[in-house]
């Protein structure tokens, strides 16, 4: 007995370690799988997000350009002798007229996607730069870019303001003249209502 008993605690020991080894394995493969589960879920949650990104910008791109800007206010960025050369060229060839308004348009369309590049660009430049010089350049030419930017759009809006202020000057003056006139207006309005047709014109 004492002999049986010293060969199961012999055998314990010996094959023990053989389990111990064999659980440890287990538990790596297990803790391997967990591990690359993860990581394919990482990546997967990554690629969700690009394309939850993606999907968003797309949206915001066709929301804003769900009306690509008309010609007629790109042309209003160009200058006056051009204007007046398109003018003229609209009286004496309108189909000539019609391709060079195209050209026009397609170039504006062209320069715009040009600037938006370059700052995009510069952007990326001074985010990735670690020279202080190379910073300082990518800045200066940003900010010389945007200042050009602000100011033909508070051009514009100064052109667009002025042409409102006439606007609301005709206005006031149309309401002035017919607060004066109110009972000469209703009088005629009543006149109108209250006539006999059958001689009317």
């Amino acid at each position: 007995m004492k002999y049986l008993l010293m060969t199961v605690l012999a055998g314990l020991f010996v094959i023990s370690p053989a389990f111990a080894e064999r659980d440890d394995d287990e538990r790596h493969e297990k803790r391997e799988r967990r591990e690359k589960r993860d990581r394919d879920d990482d990546d997967r949650d990554d690629d969700e997000r690009n394309e939850r990104r993606e999907r968003k910008k797309d949206r915001k791109d066709r929301k804003f350009n769900k009306r690509p800007q008309s010609p007629w206010k790109m042309l209003q960025s160009i200058s006056s002798e051009e204007r007046e050369r398109l003018r003229q060229l609209h009286a004496t060839n309108p189909a000539a007229w019609k391709d060079e308004v195209a050209k026009i348009v397609k170039r504006i369309r062209r320069e715009k996607q040009e600037l938006n590049k370059k700052i995009q660009e510069l952007v990326r430049q001074y985010k990735s730069s670690e020279d202080a010089e190379k910073k300082k350049e990518a800045l200066e030419q940003l900010q010389q870019i945007t200042r050009k930017i602000f100011l033909a759009k508070m051009q514009k809006n100064k052109k667009r303001l002025e042409s409102l202020e006439k606007h609301v000057k005709k206005l006031r003056q149309q309401y002035d003249f017919r607060q004066k006139n109110a009972e000469k207006i209703i009088q005629s309005r009543l006149g109108t209502l209250t006539s006999d047709t059958k001689f009317d014109w």
